[in-house]
């Protein structure tokens, strides 16, 4: 059976967010050989007639879609499924609607709050008149379509306490102004969970927290781009993930996995997915981001999870297959 392995092309500028697809790619080249599949490896064209001669010509039995970029821009990550659906190939993950839908992080917003899934508010550059924010919130900047924490920087990450200040600094950004927007800042813990697809339906890996070990009190504590990239950082060293024991604040990890489920369901996903959480002080869990085809490299918090349930690397990358073709004619 053979398989095609698309991740995005690397350009030469690349920051490390972006290079880290190629460790996701190797992984999961190993693991498939593994499963006794013939795997061959390849950047995505960007040129339609090139992956239509690739796909054609060695007609695989699925794709494995690590695209996360295109031409190293997120906003086009929606393209490499489409054209996927378009050649009739079955491929890995989420599919285009629920991986644009969840990519744009103002259009996820505005599906979860109609579909009653809590998100923090938000003011945007296109916001109607009549639209009302929360009294006394803060605000964070946050990029549109970027992943990876993409422009949560220091200078990001200093509240606005105001919403006219919002708006008038997205006057300022100008022709720029539609790829960032201000979200409530929800001042409490923060969680990331994994949910893994299959034949049975999708499952709620172990609840992960991220703990912000001794950060300074007037230092927000949010999981920024330094977190996850700069090796060398404050916050790369001292952010790190716990994973809450089965019986350990049941109540919270019972909200928090109906979440989990309520948002796969929404927005109609496959594979596998990670939701990212804020719980207020009061124990109300907040749904941040819905992250369709999450980092799957071996040390990545996905597979962190899988192996805390108790899964191995082959049963997982076995499990996300099934979910590519349970469908297939």
């Amino acid at each position: 059976m053979k398989v095609i392995i698309y991740h995005s092309a690397i350009l030469p500028d690349a920051p490390p967010d972006e290079l880290d697809v190629l460790d996701e790619a190797a992984f999961m080249e190993k693991v498939l050989v593994q499963l006794g599949y013939d795997v061959i490896k390849k950047p995505f064209p960007t040129d339609y007639a090139m992956l239509s001669k690739e796909v054609t010509e060695y007609s695989p039995e699925f794709i494995v879609n690590l695209v996360e970029t295109i031409l190293g821009d997120g906003r086009l990550i929606g393209m490499a499924p489409l054209l996927f659906d378009h050649l009739r190939v079955p491929y890995t993950g989420c599919n285009a609607q629920s991986t644009y839908f969840s990519t744009n992080k103002l259009i996820a917003k505005q599906i979860m709050l109609n579909a009653g899934i809590p998100s923090p508010a938000f003011i945007a550059a296109a916001d109607s008149q009549n639209k009302t924010y929360p009294e006394g919130a803060r605000y964070l900047w946050k990029s549109v379509w970027e992943h990876a924490s993409f422009g949560m920087d220091e200078l990001s990450m200093k509240t606005i306490d105001s919403v006219f200040d919002a708006k008038q600094k997205l006057l300022e950004l100008g022709i720029s102004k539609n790829d960032f927007f201000a979200e409530e800042y929800i001042n409490g813990r923060e969680f990331n969970i994994s949910v893994l697809g299959g034949n049975k339906g999708p499952e709620v890996m172990p609840v992960a927290e991220i703990v912000f070990q001794d950060y300074p009190v007037e230092k927000l504590k949010v999981v920024g781009y330094r977190s996850k990239w700069d090796e060398n950082s404050f916050e790369y060293h001292h952010t790190v993930r716990k994973f809450l024991a089965a019986n350990e604040e049941p109540e919270l990890q019972e909200k928090l996995r109906k979440l989990c489920i309520q948002c796969w369901n929404v927005f109609q996903c496959s594979g596998y997915v990670r939701v990212d959480f804020r719980v207020d002080e009061i124990g109300n869990p907040w749904v941040l981001e819905l992250n369709t085809n999450p980092c799957i490299s071996p040390d990545a918090g996905f597979m962190a999870a899988t192996c805390k349930a108790g899964y191995s690397e082959n049963e997982v990358i076995e499990r996300i297959v099934q979910d590519t073709l349970k469908y297939k004619i």
